[in-house]
């Protein structure tokens, strides 16, 4: 039998143990995704490990906490180091929330208030609209919804770890928390206390984030404890593979439901489905799809709309203007 190191052994049950070792701690856990980029631009700086604020935050009587976007309508545009590959990623990602609620991110044409996403070294996010140019940093192209997440801060969401009521909830084990970490953790008593405590919330921490035990929860060092009578969820906090209801509530809540559907004359591949990031070639396509009440998004230029429609719709150009006719 060979070895590990590739010399024979003599004892096959002995390096069979070692192996099986090997494999059991070949390695700590991921870092949390909750972690920011090096990269910020001078004067701002990260709080609870994702969120990105001025200076002006430390001076709470003049901070401003958030905006939501106008109109529920976030305009975007992609940094020149981030590849065709991720921008189709990041859109399908901005799909998930616009299926369940009015949100509605669009490509920008010039608007003055939109975000500029980035590859980076790590995620992050300001919290709602700030004004201007502001930026989305992701490291995280492979996983949909920790990109869902920092959207969800984009849109005016906290952590909801951070709400002022969590005390009743959580525990927070300050003795197992990074050192110079601690103030990830800190509550904001103005976020807002939507519905219930949602520990399946997509914008909840994991039990293990900024744990100085790189093995958790392996041998203890959760940072989070979930209090009586839910402890059932201790193992589950800090997914990140799908909205909770409550996610989607409160998105509705601050964005209305909507329902939207994209039409692009210039997408031509086959995957057509009427998202941001697969839409509709053909106007009528679009309009047969759209719900009632729903809206139609157009990109700029020509498009036949021959054909009779019954249901109530509305029209929304972007990119361009948009002309209907035969």
């Amino acid at each position: 039998m060979t070895g590990l190191n590739g010399s024979s052994c003599a004892i096959p049950w002995f390096c069979r143990m070692i192996l099986f070792s090997a494999v059991l701690f070949a390695a700590p856990v991921q870092a949390s995704p909750e972690v920011g980029p090096t990269d910020l631009p001078e004067g701002y700086f990260l709080v609870e490990g994702d969120i990105v604020v001025g200076a002006d935050f430390f001076q709470r009587a003049t901070y401003k906490r958030f905006d939501h976007w106008t109109d529920g309508i976030v305009y975007f545009e992609f940094d020149s180091n981030v590849s065709d590959s991720r921008r189709t990623a990041m859109r399908e990602a901005m799909d998930e929330w616009m299926d369940v609620s009015g949100v509605v991110f669009l490509p920008r044409s010039g608007q003055t208030n939109y975000i500029h996403i980035v590859h980076s070294d790590g995620n992050a996010s300001e919290v709602g609209m700030v004004g201007g140019e502001q930026w989305v940093w992701i490291v995280s192209w492979d996983n949909r919804f920790i990109m869902a997440h920092e959207l969800c801060h984009t849109l005016a969401f906290w952590h909801e770890q951070s709400r002022p009521d969590r005390d009743d909830y959580v525990q927070i084990n300050w003795q197992n928390i990074q050192q110079d970490y601690e103030n990830n953790f800190d509550m904001e008593g103005g976020a807002g206390t939507v519905g219930d405590y949602d520990f399946d919330s997509v914008m909840h921490y994991g039990e293990c984030a900024f744990s100085t035990n790189p093995w958790c929860p392996l041998g203890g060092g959760q940072t989070i404890t979930v209090l009586p009578p839910n402890e059932e969820w201790q193992g589950q906090i800090g997914q990140r593979d799908h909205f909770s209801a409550n996610d989607i509530a409160g998105m509705r809540l601050l964005y209305g439901e909507g329902e939207v559907v994209f039409v692009d004359h210039t997408y031509t591949a086959e995957d057509q489905a009427g998202t941001l990031a697969r839409p509709y070639q053909h106007f009528t396509d679009g309009a047969a799809a759209v719900p009632s009440g729903g809206t139609v998004w157009i990109r700029g230029g020509s498009h036949s709309a021959t054909g009779t429609y019954s249901r109530v719709m509305k029209l929304r150009a972007y990119s361009g203007t948009v002309s209907l006719g035969e």
